[in-house]
């Protein structure tokens, strides 16, 4: 929402209805002057700007690796899925601060995992994956 600080962007044409608090009680807007309003339905240099940095990057494109982020009051959680039969290697870049852990939720064990601080500030990591494997990655303080 705005109001909160968020930015509200419209692609194409302007939206019919707009639900305030109950979809039962959509109206047509009254104003949207304010909203950041793009007429082509891509995300242009003008919507890229206002959109926040991204809290994963791949190396390269990945659509096979699917990725969760929570993040925790001291810690950044990424679950990360390899969804294809074939192992899958890639270099990412994630949110957070502190040592990267794989937490093995098979064994229980917890691995820190070698990573470099980018100028960012994020963290960088070369992970590899098994057919249908996924990791558990924490970052934060050491446990």
């Amino acid at each position: 929402m705005s109001q909160g600080g968020g930015k509200v962007v419209i692609l194409g044409d302007e939206p019919e209805l707009v639900v305030d608090k109950s979809f039962m009680a959509a109206l047509p807007p009254k104003d949207l002057s304010w909203a950041v309003k793009e007429k082509i339905i891509e995300l242009t240099d003008k919507v890229r700007s206002l959109l926040p940095a991204p809290d994963v990057t791949i190396d390269q494109p990945c659509s096979d690796l699917k990725v969760i982020h929570k993040r925790w009051h001291d810690a950044d959680v990424y679950f990360l899925f390899n969804e294809i039969k074939e192992p899958l290697t890639r270099t990412i870049t994630l949110m957070g601060k502190g040592t990267v852990q794989q937490w093995v939720t098979r064994t229980g064990q917890i691995k820190t995992v070698p990573a470099v601080v980018t100028a960012e500030g994020r963290m960088q990591l070369p992970l590899e994956f098994k057919p249908y494997e996924a990791k558990l990655l924490v970052i934060g303080p050491t446990l």
